[in-house]
């Protein structure tokens, strides 16, 4: 029975020592350099669109360039439409609608700028712009200026729904008619460190670690106290949370913990798509997980993240120096878990097999 005992430690060892081997230091498909910092990148269904401090880059994902639209400050924010056409804001201001093939079609000027991707949003023939001074700006597709709303030192977040528009400062959350009325302030105590608003909820994240869950009427659906600063927020119906305390935190829709993971650094960005969890972190390291919390794998980048995407298993990531680097998520780990479990059945198969044999 000790051999057999040995055995079977030696087994379990060895299925161990091959699910810990399924994770490993990753090496991206491809990267690419371009001058300064990225501050954007999105994966899309055919193009790379890429925000860099001289203009919008296109590429395939295969690296091949198919556009460059260069600009005199840094691109800050990128919205394609679904017409075709793309909405750039820049550094200096400047809102830019551009057709195909990256071409100007007008060009319009706000006070402050839009220092942030998340807060621009185009739909139905309106585009809402949140500036660094504090206002929200509302256009026609045509570029006509129609309103603005001061809700804050500087905007976040916008969200264009089909009646309404809802904002997010940094320290307030403000829910808009369409043509520009308040409905609701939120007017959250403390400081707003991190946001996400989607269709139907609008998430906030404050300094003192509560995030708040509620619907886009401004009711208050639940709140969670995780004593931490969260830095990041992303949802694809439940919730990736990512802090300063350096944890991911996965919660389901309605605020329940589903698994926490600590990782190297602080978390400056999260994306979730499908399951699929992509945190970044300051030390300059991209980690994918998939839906279990189970990391797949995880690589080094130049620089500090300053950019992130993840799109159908495509993850984009972009950095301080200028590096854009391309990766995928293997959508295979139902065959991961059946390539595991035959492979330790295998050991025990013929770990039994030696003992039968010592006995004889």
């Amino acid at each position: 029975m000790n051999k057999l005992a040995a055995l079977l430690l030696v087994c379990f060892l060895s299925a161990s020592a091959f699910a810990e081997n399924r994770v490993a230091v990753h090496s991206p498909m491809w990267s690419h350099q371009i001058p300064g910092k990225v501050n954007l990148v999105k994966a899309l269904n055919d193009t790379v669109v890429v925000g860099g401090e001289d203009g919008v880059y296109l590429f395939d994902y295969d690296k091949n360039r198919r556009g460059f639209h260069a600009t005199d400050a840094a691109v800050t924010s990128v919205r394609v439409l679904e017409d075709g056409k793309t909405v750039i804001t820049t550094s200096d201001g400047t809102i830019r609608m551009l057709g195909g093939g990256l071409t100007p079609i007008w060009e319009r000027t706000i006070p402050g700028y839009v220092g942030y991707d998340s807060a621009i949003d185009a739909v139905g023939g309106l585009i809402v712009c949140g500036s660094m001074d504090g206002y929200v700006y509302v256009f026609d597709n045509n570029g006509t200026y129609l309103w603005k709303h001061l809700i804050g030192s500087y905007v976040t977040n916008v969200r264009l729904l089909v009646d309404r528009i809802v904002a997010a400062s940094d320290r307030q959350v403000y829910i808009l008619d369409l043509d520009g009325r308040v409905r609701r302030n939120l007017d959250l105590t403390g400081y707003v460190r991190s946001a996400k608003i989607t269709d139907t909820e609008i998430l906030v994240g404050m300094s003192d670690g509560v995030l708040y869950a509620y619907n886009v009427t401004g009711g208050l659906t639940w709140n969670l106290k995780l004593n931490q600063h969260v830095s990041a927020i992303d949802v694809d119906g439940d919730i990736t949370v990512g802090t300063r305390d350096k944890q991911i935190i996965r919660l389901r829709g309605d605020g329940v913990y589903m698994w926490v993971i600590n990782v190297s650094d602080a978390v400056v960005s999260v994306r979730s798509d499908g399951g699929d969890v992509v945190a970044a972190t300051l030390d300059g390291r991209v980690y994918a997980y998939n839906s279990r919390g189970v990391l797949v794998w995880y690589y080094e980048a130049e620089g500090r993240p300053s950019a992130l995407s993840v799109s159908d298993g495509r993850v984009l990531a972009g950095t301080t120096v200028g590096r854009i680097y391309y990766s995928k998520i293997p959508r295979i780990e139902g065959t991961s878990s059946l390539i595991f479990i035959f492979a330790a059945a295998a050991i025990l198969a013929v770990a039994f097999i030696l003992a039968a044999r010592s006995w004889r």
